[in-house]
Formats: structure tokens, C-alpha cells, sequence
């Protein structure tokens, strides 16, 4: 039975900056299972690929996925939680995505849809204006807008923050920190979400599910959508690499994503060998 429980990001956490998880940060994962902890990897990214990462590192069957808008157990396929995004706000976001050539990813748990092909991480199928509603009935958890272009990029964020009941729940951290320097040849991207969404209320769901009190709970993350992770949680752990604001608010700084900070953390607060 899990008796406490451990929230990490993905990207910037628990993975390096050649996107995998060290071996070290998987042993101590499972080193957690031997003594009734939980890993739930709590996450922007969508439901299918945050199952995936959980049964390829050892991670707990439950996890938090789009910024807190989807709480699942894949082992036996109970949604515990799911916030949907409107139709009207699917609708609007569309059109000033079309107007300014960026990409769209709609993330509906097990079924995600693109407007046009491209390169994605997740199974998505193509998606034309005439199946907006099919794809809300379907339950719209979250929206990635994406665009190599900077410009277009804030002239999107400028005319979706207009959109009423959804908030910018993720932005690329070069759009938050002007230290952080944009990799050449990526997307800038920001992830939306019911305005009522964050990480945190997804670990206040599955916390409360599982009857598990916040004095026994640890949040690791880097970045700015971290932050409502460490409101319901009693430890709270920056990597080293963190954005600044999220540091301020840590009880606790571990070593980088590239220098296994997830799991020299959890090594020593955890007393592991």
C-alpha cells in the first residue's frame, strides 16, 4: 500500500537534455516501491505519453498528466480525474492558430488530434475545422500551440489570453526567463488549460483519492508550471537548473537534470542505498 507519494516532471527533471532518464534516476524509482512510495510523474504532456514513460522507468501506475487536467490509473483504466476544455474556446483558439500558421496538438487522453502533419512524440491523427465538435465530445483535456516563429508566437499568446475559462497553464521557459536561451531549430510552445487547471489541483485529486495527507508528499520540478505543485505539497524540490522563481519557493535544490538530481534527492531524503 502507497503511503507517501512523490510528484516529478519530465522535461528539465527527470529526464537529461538528451530527453532520457538516466539509469540511476530509474533505480531509485524502483528502489521506492520497496518502501511503499509512490512515483506519479506529473506532467504538461499528454496521457499516452506519460503512460508510456511511467511502464518504461518503473514509475506508479498512477499518473498526472497536461498540467494537472488529467488524473489517471493506467493499470486499471480509471480516470479519477479529467477537466475539459469548451467548445467555444476550442473554436477560438483554432482560428487565431490557423490565422498564424502554428501548430496545434488537442490532447484527449487516449486519442490526441493535430491540424496538420508533423513530427509528435504521441500517436495524433489529422483533424480538419468541420470535426471541432467530434473532437469535444471527445474531451479536450488540453491544447499545445506551436510555432518556430517568436513573433507569431506572442501574438498568439496575446489574443488567446483574451479567451475567457482557460488559462496559458506552460510556456517554453525562453518565453518566461529571459537567462534561458531558446535551442535553435525548436518550436516555441505553450500548453492551455481550463483556467481552474494546474499541477497542483491534479496532485490534490490524486491525493485525496488515495488518501494520502500533504505531510507526506514530495514535488520535484524546474520550470514556472511547477510552481502550483509545491502549494499541495510539504516538500518542495528545485533542480538546480530551475527557473529563478521556482527556486525561491523550494524548501530544497538538488543537482541538475543532467547530474541526476531526481535521484540524489530522493537518495538522501529517502536514506536509500
Amino acid at each position: 500500500m502507497i503511503k507517501e507519494l512523490v510528484f516529478c516532471d519530465i522535461d528539465g527533471t527527470l529526464r537529461n537534455s538528451e530527453n532520457s532518464v538516466s539509469e540511476k534516476n530509474i533505480d531509485t524509482i524502483k528502489k521506492l516501491k520497496d518502501i511503499n512510495v509512490g512515483f506519479v510523474i506529473t506532467t504538461g504532456r499528454s496521457r499516452q505519453f506519460v503512460v508510456k514513460l511511467a511502464k518504461e522507468v518503473g514509475a506508479s501506475n498512477y499518473v498526472i498528466a497536461t498540467n494537472g487536467a488529467d488524473v489517471y490509473d493506467y493499470e486499471n483504466n480509471v480516470e479519477i480525474y479529467k477537466s475539459c476544455i469548451s467548445l467555444e474556446a476550442i473554436k477560438l483558439i483554432y482560428g487565431i492558430a490557423s490565422k498564424l500558421n502554428c501548430k496545434l496538438l488537442f490532447k484527449c487522453g487516449d486519442t490526441n488530434f493535430i491540424n496538420f502533419l508533423y513530427k509528435t512524440e504521441i500517436p495524433a491523427e489529422v483533424f480538419s475545422e468541420s470535426e471541432l465538435e467530434k473532437i469535444y465530445n471527445m474531451g479536450v483535456a488540453q491544447i499545445n500551440v506551436m510555432t518556430l516563429n517568436l513573433k507569431d508566437m506572442l501574438a498568439a499568446i496575446n489574443q488567446i489570453e483574451t479567451i475567457k475559462d482557460i488559462t496559458i497553464a506552460s510556456k517554453s521557459n525562453a518565453l518566461i526567463d529571459e537567462t534561458f536561451t531558446h535551442p535553435k531549430g525548436k518550436d516555441y510552445s505553450i500548453d492551455i488549460n481550463n483556467s481552474d487547471c494546474e499541477k497542483g489541483l491534479g496532485i490534490l485529486k490524486l491525493s485525496n483519492y488515495l488518501s494520502i495527507p500533504q505531510t507526506k508528499t514530495v514535488a520535484i520540478g524546474d520550470g514556472m508550471n511547477d510552481l502550483s505543485m509545491f502549494k499541495y505539497s510539504q516538500i518542495k524540490v528545485a533542480m538546480e537548473n530551475s527557473v529563478s522563481q521556482l527556486k525561491q519557493q523550494a524548501t530544497d535544490i538538488t543537482a541538475s537534470n543532467n547530474n541526476d538530481g531526481v535521484a540524489t534527492f530522493l537518495e538522501k531524503h529517502y536514506k536509500l542505498k
